[in-house]
């Protein structure tokens, strides 16, 4: 599959009660892919996906904790979409409103996917958007989705259930792992998808960009060959350790631990910012001189290694770490 050159737009319902995770969680993941998208291109490229907040109205929407988010767009203003993603959270309100039912059944017959989280599934299956296809929604949930829409088939097996034109997820933290597969799917030869020990209930599939930048590692020493031009992070693995290491634009060799602390994943796979590293899936940008995230929801330091320049050489010991305390 080529990558998609087309701008997709991406509408997320918005209202009173969503849980702010399965609202934001897919915003983040297809605006940085977005952002992935237009920095690794060799030219300018139009961008990869339009997201866009939708509600009922142009007011406030408060959020289930009670933040408030103010949508771009209303029922009237929407235009047609090509993803449509329908967050979970306290949705009485929503399953009673006839206006938000009736939109969402205009919206996902025209769009190429329809997506919900968590228990964004009970309003698409009030809306006959769902009738009897296998789907998934949050585990404290399933008996009761399976209770009232009896025709479903309900399956507690996975993370998320991929039906083609109607896609659900699990409860809050999956709709980042289902819109991660949405953006592999919809983004085509763009990105990669790399599933490490992935089972239906802990594993996490993460998208990783294709510029494949490899540091080399000579064999029987700790010296590093290659590494990746400035600004750019490239991996490289040392005696089992992983590592991310960059060329900062002041010519600084930097190399720290690769995994994020928020989650399995690589940083190298994220974006340098100065003397920062920034997670591409959650936002939490590391200090390349100390490992310590300088925001949430990353709280947990990375280790930070030694590098030692020899000539063209860049050497690195795994056993050796600064202290920076």
């Amino acid at each position: 599959m080529t990558a998609q050159t087309l701008t997709l737009t991406v509408h997320i319902l918005a209202f009173d009660g969503v849980e702010a995770l399965d609202f934001a969680g897919p915003y983040e993941v297809f605006t940085t892919a977005t952002r992935m998208h237009q920095r690794l291109a060799p030219a300018p490229a139009a961008p990869l996906f339009d997201v866009r907040a939708v509600a009922a109205d142009s007011q406030p929407v408060r959020a289930r904790a009670g933040l408030r988010l103010l949508p771009e767009l209303d029922f009237h203003t929407a235009p047609p979409c090509d993803v449509l993603i329908v967050p979970g959270g306290v949705v009485d309100g929503a399953l009673a409103c006839p206006r938000t039912l009736a939109w969402l059944r205009k919206q996902s017959a025209r769009a190429q996917i329809t997506a919900s989280v968590c228990t964004g599934a009970f309003l698409l299956a009030e809306a006959g958007v769902l009738t009897d296809q296998e789907v998934t929604t949050h585990w404290e949930d399933l008996a009761d989705l399976q209770c009232r829409y009896p025709a479903l088939r309900v399956t507690d097996r996975q993370r998320w259930v991929d039906g083609g034109r109607l896609v659900t997820s699990a409860g809050i933290s999956a709709g980042i792992d289902m819109s991660l597969h949405l953006v592999a799917r919809l983004g085509g030869d763009e990105f990669t998808v790399v599933v490490s020990g992935l089972d239906s209930r802990d594993g996490a599939e993460r998208v990783a960009h294709s510029i494949e930048a490899e540091l080399k590692r000579v064999p029987g020493t700790r010296e590093v060959t290659t590494v990746g031009g400035p600004g750019r992070a490239v991996r490289v693995e040392i005696d089992g350790v992983p590592m991310a290491v960059v060329l900062d634009a002041n010519g600084e060799v930097h190399a720290i631990g690769d995994t994020c602390t928020h989650g399995d994943i690589s940083l190298s796979d994220g974006f340098v910012e100065g003397d920062t590293l920034e997670c591409w899936a959650h936002g939490s940008a590391f200090s390349l001189r100390t490992g310590r995230p300088l925001n949430l929801p990353a709280y947990e330091p990375v280790p930070v290694y030694e590098v030692t320049i020899d000539g063209n050489d860049i050497l690195i010991d795994p056993a050796v770490t600064k202290d920076v305390n």
